[in-house]
């Protein structure tokens, strides 16, 4: 299995829908590397790629939740866990919320809260 060479190879990423979840599984946290810039051209369908991965986001979202990069947060957030699984995110609710209630000044000024709130929102609705 091939990933992505560069932020152009949609071909790649094509190619990567048609791959059984068990043979993507070990590639998540290379994949979730490519949603630091949502402008990349790959960005979105690996994040559309990445949603539909379940229980095996959990732990490497919950590296990103937990590291220093505010801007890749704040994507992850928006950009992946609202579109996952409810039961992904009742996983990374002790990191939604910490980010909610004990943001940094780069989480607050990178709209890391705002996407934390919407998550929130949707753990709240049970994903109405």
């Amino acid at each position: 299995m091939e990933l992505p060479r560069d932020k152009f190879d949609l071909q790649c990423v094509e190619a990567l829908k048609a791959e059984p979840l068990h043979l993507l599984r070990p590639h998540i946290p290379e994949l979730l590397e490519w949603l630091k810039d949502m402008n990349w051209p790959v960005a979105r369908p690996v994040a559309e790629l990445l949603a539909n991965c379940g229980n095996d986001l959990v732990e490497p979202v919950r590296k990103v939740l937990r590291g220093d990069d505010a801007i890749w947060k704040a994507w992850v957030l928006s950009e992946l866990l609202c579109h996952t699984t409810a039961n992904v995110r009742i996983e990374l609710q002790e990191e939604v919320l910490r980010l909610l209630k004990q943001p940094t000044s780069d989480e607050r000024c990178e709209g890391v809260v705002e996407a934390a709130r919407d998550v929130y929102f949707l753990l709240c609705n049970n994903d109405l």
